[in-house]
């Protein structure tokens, strides 16, 4: 070991940021390491911090230059000392290193910096350095003395405003008045500006807590010498400016102080304001006399007169509180104005009960424990405000604090008090005669469990929220639990922390970490509070060993081990090291797609958006984070840009809710995006496409202009725009949208405002703020035309009756359990809202498993989203994917890869997706992962598959996409009784009218392109005239049996009318039924023609005035295949079975069972069947015209129920061919390619 040197420094001469005296001891040896002994406790670090413009010096002069003393180095015959050196053409100026040219003043033999003032003995001329001065006179509310060491004329008078309780206001006149609005407030303010005061604001934002009647104070504002500073309720021990801050901090080169005392935060200013609170209810404003006159707010004028205190923000004299109170709302806040109601009242028992002296009337006993304070404080008001809270609330809560704001005003003014607490009730731990009362009520979930605050056991399973309240005031709000107290205190009253303890008359400037010194020069009253053990000092509002005290870093104190973000834009990021007193800081900074915000008081890398999200039921979350249930079956605005957003892109986002029949819930099923004159709708038959201005579109897709791409990755389909917009859908249940937050507070809908404040998102259209989550919810209905039920309400909505059933590992435990797949992602998303989504979604339905995958999946989801590495969760036989051909399942799959087409955006930087995904050698293809050569074509920005054909606006051009890219285009010409238009997302030539197919065992294709797989055998209604009596009116219906396979079922007897009649016929006018090429065809004039080949084909053709007019198992032919599946109450069908056996025609008895058969897989091919869609093949030119995946889909169903039957294939493809046939496609070589010649079908 080196030698040692051992050196004492004042603080004074070295500048640095040691402590009241520092002991360095100087290691000779390299590294250099320096020993400093700080309040007593010897550490050792790598190295000093030097302030600015210094630098170390293991061996640098004792005696450094100075402004005042610039030659002392000349002269200096001390030893060398470690110190910091100000850097070369720097100079020491206060202990600050400034260049030559700053140095400030010499006046009288005393230095003086630059902006430093002093005042002369006599107080009449106040003089600046540099150079000038000016005659100064104290005036009547002011004294020329020394205060803090500072000669100056110094306030006389002060007054003080205060709100304590729900909350109870005393104005700086003195003048009491209740106000329970639930907004920000101006509690006081200059509203009359003069050269010599200060300006200043004090704001107040109050909540109810329980009881709708009252309201208290959470949050106070202070803004004053351009900071604000933000005390909040339970952030005890620290407070906000810009980001959260320990306490004590200094502020505006000291003239804003702000530290801990008693149980409150205090903030001082060099003003002589004073500005507490409890970080609770209770806040007090303190103003010198200079103000009197000159002030505004809740608070008043302060100018001696209460008669004239109800002055509104407008300047006019106001009769009432609430009208007093609502005018100083502050800014422009969106909560409701506090209407004008009758205040609480006690009954004649409450009464007599809380004026007793175990309660309120402790206040008024003149041998009480305030008996020395009742004559100088007025306890008689105080003493009827805390018998209106009781009344109020019932909650012990509140007779503590009301007797508490009391003690604090007494000690306030130097009065002595005795203890308290004890005798009535409100010590550490207080032992009342009480019962718990649910004031939650919400579906059961969970095990009801007990509070901090209460000790309850509930005989029930509920969700509950229970207040601590007195027995013989207690109100049952819900049969829904039965709770039994457990007898055992509950916390009332002030329980003291570790390391510290109650003293009726403490000091109010208690030692801290970085002011260990503090309480002797306190020059204010003893406060009652809890007050840290000898050999304990507080670290940001707890009591820990000298030993344990974290770093003072700039001005501000920081906890050990905490890592904060030193600088406003995430550049630099420190840590205050356990042990040493030393911060570290690195460069640091955040990643792509987060931006460096404060969040709840911490700055941090955030999403450079939020996200609100619809999923399950659904359940919702807003962009604020507020989580509900809303059981709508209607089409919902999710999200729309207004209130000011005129100078953004406008957009708006829809969905549609479906109910799932018997379980009063819905899911969404399809989600609409207007953006950039478009309508993009992704729907649940929108796999690999989507539906832009009606049109499909294969995906990927963009916007010609740019600033709109479409795209799949993995199980959700995204919108994304170049604005900060993204909607994610998986086409199934779960729906999310990502705003930039440069949409903050500029948001409507079911998704909230967008402000950061969960409190007010219930927000209507008209923007008016509601408490009624469906009315909220049902006022963003988006057509007010469209017939739909907003769900249930309330009690009426459907409760789990057995939560802990499926909170096990078994199903949605797994959410949260500590050696699951999710838990990586258990300390970065809070699991609980999760879980209880998951419960109640699959008891409802009864453990059924693709909804329990459904909630792992939206959990998971929420994960990846924030780059959490999820192990795998999935497998075979547990929420299994199936993935197309020449794909395979991922848990974490790369974006942007694999396919035919690039995105215009990079998504390289984007979280991995869950999906399936192409294999190696494959590319994604629309729906289908094909090899690299069998990539299609880009067209006009549209991407074609190989074979696709397209046409344009006009139909006089229709081009094809063919191998290498190559897209050929030939002219087009619709034929006569054809029109150019869009059906069911294709722009062709079409009839006048369409066409529903029946075909198979059988398989139903309605008019809008719904698919439906029914094998009742009993008769049904396919199609009649439901909605319209001036059409003229048909009803079709099929009688269906086995043929050999009761799995399946066939058309037996067609009847139309009803009457059996020999062919050819003309049973009336306008109608005829003939045979052709053996087919029997039945004509109804223009409108209506019907088909039957005697075997397994019925097809259907209607004109287009029947739109939106019929009803039955070909559906309601309205142009959207996503309500063709409705019941005959017009309710949507749960399955396919429920839909047929609901068309049942008079007299059917027999009802269908589920088939064993179901869709294949997307992207499933099966040999016999690929002849459909093959291209080129013989039904490629009818493609275009109409789509040939449902037909694939009920080919392969029926080779499921019958194997490789020949015929029944046949039966199959034929139905295909006279579908083409209809729209004008003669396809004669399908039999040759199929082997069906010997067939007649």
């Amino acid at each position: 070991m080196g030698a040692f040197v051992h050196v004492s420094l004042s603080l004074s001469q070295t500048w640095s940021a040691f402590t009241d005296l520092v002991c360095v001891c100087v290691c000779v040896i390299d590294p250099v390491y320096v020993w400093l002994s700080l309040m007593r406790v010897h550490v050792c670090v790598a190295e000093i911090q030097c302030p600015p413009h210094s630098h170390y010096e293991a061996c640098g002069t004792a005696c450094p230059a100075s402004c005042a003393h610039s030659t002392d180095p000349l002269f200096c015959a001390l030893a060398c000392v470690e110190s910091c050196q100000c850097d070369s053409g720097y100079i020491l100026s206060g202990g600050d290193c400034v260049p030559r040219h700053q140095c400030g003043c010499s006046f009288l033999g005393s230095y003086y910096r630059t902006g430093d003032q002093l005042v002369t003995d006599t107080c009449s001329r106040r003089c600046t350095c540099p150079g000038g001065g000016k005659n100064i006179t104290c005036n009547e509310h002011q004294e020329c003395a020394i205060r803090h060491g500072v000669r100056d004329c110094h306030t006389i008078r002060t007054a003080t405003c205060s709100a304590s309780g729900d909350p109870h206001y005393r104005t700086f006149d003195g003048l009491p008045f209740d106000f329970q609005g639930t907004c920000r407030y101006t509690l006081s303010e200059l509203c009359a500006p003069a050269a010599d005061l200060t300006a200043f604001r004090v704001t107040v934002e109050n909540e109810r807590r329980g009881s709708t009647a009252v309201s208290w104070t959470r949050q106070v504002r202070v803004l004053v010498y351009g900071y604000q500073v933000q005390m909040t309720r339970g952030e005890r021990g620290s407070v906000q400016v810009k980001a959260a801050t320990n306490l004590p901090v200094t502020l505006a080169s000291g003239n804003i102080r702000v530290h801990h005392s008693g149980s409150a935060a205090v903030l001082e200013t060099d003003l002589g304001l004073r500005v507490s609170y409890d970080w609770s209810h209770y806040v007090t404003v303190t103003v010198p006399g200079t103000y009197m006159g000159s002030l505004c707010g809740l608070c008043g004028n302060f100018n001696g007169n209460v008669t004239d205190e109800f002055k509104s923000a407008s300047g006019e004299m106001v009769s009432s509180p609430v009208l007093f109170g609502n005018s100083w709302k502050h800014g422009n806040e969106s909560c409701p104005e506090e209407p004008e109601l009758p205040s609480p009242q006690c009954t004649s028992e409450q009464r007599a009960l809380y004026s007793s002296e175990q309660y309120c009337g402790a206040l008024i006993n003149a041998t009480g424990p305030f008996q020395h304070c009742q004559s100088s404080m007025p306890s008689l008001s105080a003493f009827e405000n805390c018998v209106f809270d009781l009344c109020a609330s019932g909650e012990a809560l509140s007779l503590c604090q009301a007797l508490g704001a009391y003690a604090l005003e007494c000690q306030g003014r130097g009065i002595g008090i005795s203890d308290w607490r004890n005798s009535t009730g409100c010590g550490k731990l207080a032992h009342h005669s009480r019962v718990c009362a649910l004031v939650c009520v919400h579906a059961c979930l969970y095990l009801c469990t007990s509070v901090s605050e209460c000790a309850c056991v509930c005989e029930s399973l509920c969700v509950c929220v229970y207040l601590c309240v007195f027995a013989r005031v207690c109100v049952c709000l819900s049969l829904l639990c039965v709770c039994v107290c457990v007898d055992s205190g509950f916390r009332a009253g002030l329980e003291c922390q570790e390391n510290s303890d109650y003293q009726v008359c403490g000091t109010s400037c208690p030692a801290s970490c970085s002011r260990p010194g503090f309480p002797a020069d306190c020059g204010t009253p003893c406060q009652e509070g809890c007050q840290c053990l000898d050999g304990y000092v507080l670290s940001a509002g707890r009591c820990v060993p000298p030993a344990q005290c974290g770093c003072l870093h700039r001005g501000q104190y920081r906890t050990p081990g905490e890592s904060f973000w030193e600088d406003e834009a995430c550049r630099s990021l420190c840590v205050c090291e356990p042990g040493s007193g030393r911060v570290r800081c690195r460069a640091d900074a955040c990643q792509e797609h987060e931006a460096c915000r404060v969040v709840n008081g911490r700055r941090r890398c955030v999403p450079s958006a939020a996200v609100c999200v619809a999923t399950g039921d659904p359940h919702y979350r807003t962009f604020d984070g507020r989580r509900y249930d809303f059981q709508g079956a209607c089409t919902y605005v999710l999200v729309t840009a207004c209130r000011g957003a005129r100078d953004a892109p406008q957009f708006r986002v829809e969905t549609h809710n479906r109910e799932i029949p018997g379980r009063s819930v819905a899911l969404v099923d399809r989600v609409a995006v207007v953006v950039y004159g478009h309508e993009i709708l992704l729907s649940r038959d929108s796999l690999g496409r989507v539906k832009v201005d009606g049109l499909y579109a294969n995906l990927p897709w963009s916007r010609a202009e740019g600033g709109l791409t479409v795209f799949r990755a993995g199980l959700y389909t995204h919108v994304r725009t170049d604005f900060g917009l993204e909607v994610g859908y998986d086409l199934r249940h779960h729906v999310w949208v990502s705003l930039h937050r440069r949409f903050a507070g500029r948001t409507c809908g079911l998704c909230g405002n967008y402000n950061g404040l969960p409190a007010d998102d219930y927000i209507t259209p008209n923007g008016t703020l509601v408490s009624s989550l469906h009315a909220f919810a049902s006022s963003w209905k988006a057509n007010v035309t469209e017939q739909c039920e907003h769900g249930c309400q309330g009690g009426s909505c459907p409760v789990c009756e057995h939560p802990q059933t499926y909170s096990g590992s078994q199903f949605c435990g797994i959410i949260s359990h500590a050696n699951g797949p999710f838990a990586a992602c258990l300390s970065r998303l809070d699991p609980a809202p999760y879980l209880q989504d998951c419960v109640y979604d699959v008891c409802l339905a009864q453990g059924d498993r693709e909804t329990l995958c459904q909630s792992l999946q939206a959990f998971a989801s929420a994960c990846q989203a924030l780059n959490v590495s999820l192990s795998p969760w999935r497998n075979d036989s547990f929420c299994g994917v199936a993935c197309p051909e020449n794909s395979h399942y991922e848990v974490c799959g790369e974006r942007d890869i694999n396919r035919c087409v690039s995105l215009p955006t990079n998504t390289s930087s984007a979280p991995c997706a869950e999906g399936c995904f192409c294999d190696h050698g494959f590319r994604l293809s629309g729906e289908h992962c094909v090899p690299s050569t069998d990539c299609g074509c880009v067209h006009n920005g549209l991407y074609l598959q190989m074979g696709q054909s397209v046409l344009n606006q006009a139909c006089t051009e229709r081009c094809q996409c063919h191998a290498g890219g190559a897209v050929e285009c030939v002219p087009l010409l619709c034929n006569a009784g054809q029109e150019c238009g869009i059906r069911n997302g294709q722009m062709g030539c079409h009839d006048t009218f369409s066409i529903c197919v029946v075909t198979g065992d059988p398989h139903y294709f309605s008019y809008d392109g719904a698919l439906t797989h029914f094998q009742g055998t009993c008769e049904y209604q396919v199609s009649a005239v439901c909605h319209n009596l001036t059409l003229p009116w048909f009803r079709i219906t099929t009688e269906n049996r086995n043929r050999g396979n009761s799995l399946v079922s066939f058309i037996y007897r067609v009847h139309v009318g009803g009457q059996p009649v020999s062919l050819p016929a003309f049973p009336s006018l306008g109608v005829s039924v003939l045979v052709r090429d053996g087919t029997v065809v039945v004509q109804v004039g223009d409108n209506l023609e019907v088909r039957y080949d005697g075997a397994s084909t019925l097809l259907l053709r209607v004109a287009q005035s029947y739109a939106g007019t019929l009803c039955g198992l070909c559906g309601n032919f309205n142009g959207n295949p996503a309500d063709d599946k409705l019941l005959p109450d017009g309710q949507p069908a749960s399955n396919d079975t429920h839909l047929g056996n609901s068309w049942r025609a008079e007299g059917g008895k027999a009802e269908s069972r589920e088939s064993e058969c179901t869709d294949p897989p997307p992207g499933h091919r099966h040999p016999l069947c690929d002849v459909l869609t093959a291209d080129p093949g013989p039904f490629a030119q009818c493609h275009w015209q109409v789509d040939p995946r449902h037909y694939y889909t009920s080919c392969v169903f029926d080779t499921c129920a019958y194997g490789m039957d020949r015929l029944t294939l046949c039966r199959a493809v034929g139905a295909y061919a006279a579908a083409c046939a209809l729209h004008g496609f003669q396809v004669s070589s399908w039999r040759n390619a199929t082997d069906c010649r010997e067939f007649t079908v």
